[in-house]
């Protein structure tokens, strides 16, 4: 379908609108997402701080009263055990917010024995080999009632010389209102599916504190996986200062996501209709300068259709000199004079000489329509004076459309610009051959050009005369025998001619940088052979080619250079990691066992990897490299590959 230039201007002015909105809305519909997600992410990372201050307030709170406590019996340098409870009764401040305060001496000689096996039981959390030097808090375990959890704090006792004398140990019960009350308080305030914890951190978390009695002590959930808007749930940790515990909240993101959609739905309706309006304005906006066009266009017709019209165009596009509207105008208007003038000079030719001139013409009709040939006349000022039906066929224009036009004209600027230097040659005198190669409605089709030159009596050219002729089916004969000469016949890889060419080809384009050769040699194909003759072995060759297909690209070019030898040419390789990679898959490929008529065999490949081409190098250089690398890598062992850069 032809549109005009009114519905082409539309579309680009729309397309451009459409575009533009197109990647507004798409940093808008991220934007959203990564917004609201994040605020939500940035509310709970600021719960499970608060939440975690306040519980590690708490227990820092009973660890001073535990130290000072200890100070305080340290600094009355006793070892009695019967002296040292006196004073732990004297010390209220120290059993303040604890379930029971005992004195756990360092020698193994104490008094009470309840202490010592309170001590014998807490050793492993409280006490290490060496001594404590700092407060500890053991590892939480199930309280006397069994519904909560409760730890030992165990801070050292000193003489005044700094000498350990034993350890002050306090039990805390966790589920005391002063220390997991802020975990109760976040589960009441937050939407209901929140799920709010204290667990320990590590390879095996327990549950410390949690809302439901039931959970705590059991194995905490892992949060490192399956967290995040993607799988549902926003997950924030926060560490509790002093321990090894981690305050953890995790919120579902369903009804966030839900708001995200609605706003994302919203605003691309908003922009289809922003589109919609703009690209109606757009549409009518162009009505007004393209009008004047649509005009001087139609006179053009009307002065095709009737060639004795005098040609003239409204004046209210032809008028304004510094509007291009009205240049083009005034351009129809001499390029309708000019051909008006020639056709009188035709006419006046006709009257003196007619049947000689319709003699000539129709001659020159009978030999060009004959020929299988493209036929065209130049005058000295670039201007077609005659085409023939082949031309016609050729561009698709009826030759009262190209009779008067220049080359550029008829060609267009970009053909006229690559075939510019032989037509002025023709247009100088020179008869000029060359080809040339068309994407044509047919598919590419190849042109043998001649331009030869039209001299009059003085010498000088007064134009030329164009034959183009159709070689496609030579240029595809040709490559047909070519490729065939370039094939092996038994596994229908590149053989050694086409290898050759084409490593010469790709050093030509300049890609010897990323040019990697893969040179490649059977192991223990000839007991194959010999053992079970030539057919088995071509199977087994032809089974390994199309082994060595699969494991290249398609745009690797893969060669059988005789025998069992084969290559592989890989273009565009970054580095000699990647040329290495295909070489492993090659070998691994060829370890395979083959299956031919019932048996099973088993060969090997070596292969040697050569990278690269250095300046001053050519490409049998980095063959013969990567046939060096393929030699060590059969004295290395076989069955492997060697490599390095050239």
């Amino acid at each position: 379908m032809k549109l005009s230039l009114r519905a082409k201007a539309t579309l680009l002015t729309s397309a451009l609108v459409v575009a533009t909105l197109a990647a507004v809305g798409v940093a808008a519909h991220r934007e959203i997402e990564s917004g609201r997600l994040g605020l939500l992410q940035q509310r709970q990372d600021t719960a499970t701080t608060s939440i975690a201050a306040q519980v590690g307030a708490g227990l820092e709170r009973r660890v001073a009263r535990l130290e000072t406590a200890a100070a305080r019996i340290g600094a009355t340098a006793i070892d009695d055990p019967a002296r040292v409870r006196r004073a732990l009764r004297d010390l209220s401040q120290a059993a303040a917010g604890f379930e029971s305060v005992r004195y756990l001496p360092a020698s193994a000689d104490l008094a009470d024995p309840a202490a010592a096996r309170t001590a014998e039981s807490r050793r492993s959390d409280t006490l290490s080999a060496s001594r404590p030097l700092r407060t500890t808090i053991s590892r939480p375990t199930a309280a006397d009632n069994g519904r909560a959890a409760q730890v030992t704090v165990a801070a050292p006792v000193r003489d005044r010389a700094g000498h350990l004398l034993g350890m002050l140990a306090g039990s805390l019960n966790l589920d005391r209102s002063d220390v997991s009350g802020p975990i109760a308080a976040a589960a009441t305030s937050h939407p209901s599916g929140t799920r709010i914890e204290v667990a320990t951190t590590g390879p095996s978390p327990i549950v410390v504190m949690h809302p439901d009695r039931s959970r705590v002590l059991a194995r905490a959930a892992s949060v490192d996986a399956g967290s995040g808007a993607d799988a549902g749930t926003i997950t924030a940790r926060s560490a509790i200062r002093g321990t090894d515990w981690e305050v953890r909240m995790t919120a579902p993101a369903g009804d966030v996501l839900t708001g995200i959609a609605a706003a994302q739905r919203q605003l691309w309706a908003t922009l289809f209709a922003s589109a919609l309006l703009l690209c109606c304005l757009g549409a009518w906006a162009m009505q007004r300068p393209l009008r004047p066009l649509q005009t001087l266009s139609a006179t053009m017709r009307e002065a095709r259709r009737a060639p004795e019209a005098n040609g003239t165009v409204p004046a209210d596009i032809a008028v304004d000199p510094d509007d291009e509207r009205g240049a083009l105008a005034r351009e129809f208007e001499t390029l309708h004079a000019e051909l008006q003038a020639h056709r009188n000079e035709l006419g006046a030719l006709r009257a003196a000489s007619p049947l000689a001139l319709q003699r000539q013409a129709a001659t020159l009709r009978s030999i060009t329509e004959a020929i299988p040939a493209i036929v065209v006349v130049v005058d000295a000022e670039g201007r077609y004076r005659f085409v023939n039906s082949a031309f016609e066929h050729w561009y698709g224009t009826p030759r009262e459309r190209i009779i008067g036009c220049t080359l550029p004209q008829v060609l267009g600027l970009l053909e006229y610009e690559k075939t510019r230097e032989w037509s002025d040659r023709a247009l100088a005198g020179e008869t000029v051959h060359f080809e040339r190669r068309y994407q044509h409605a047919d598919g590419i089709q190849n042109l043998a050009i001649s331009y030869i030159p039209l001299l009059l009596d003085n010498g000088q050219a007064d134009g030329f005369v164009g034959v183009s002729q159709d070689i496609t089916h030579h240029r595809q004969e040709q490559g047909r025998l070519r490729q065939l000469a370039q094939r092996d016949g038994l596994t229908g890889l590149v053989n050694r001619a086409g290898f050759e060419e084409h490593l010469e080809r790709c050093l030509d384009d300049g890609e010897g940088d990323g040019l990697a050769l893969l040179y490649i040699d059977l192991d223990h194909f000839k007991p194959v052979n010999d053992e079970f003759g030539h057919p088995v072995g071509d199977r087994v060759l032809q089974d390994f080619a199309a082994r060595l297909r699969e494991a290249v690209r398609p745009t690797d070019v893969s060669a059988r250079l005789g025998g069992d030898e084969f290559a592989v040419v890989l273009k565009g390789v970054r580095d000699l990691a990647n040329a290495n990679r295909v070489a492993d898959k090659i070998v691994a490929a060829a370890r395979a066992p083959f299956e031919v008529d019932g048996k099973t065999l088993h060969i090997g490949a070596s292969v040697g990897v050569a990278f690269g081409i250095q300046p001053g190098t050519g490409w049998r250089d980095l063959v013969s490299h990567a046939d060096t690398l393929l030699y060590e890598a059969k004295k290395a062992g076989r069955g492997q590959r060697a490599s390095a850069l050239h």
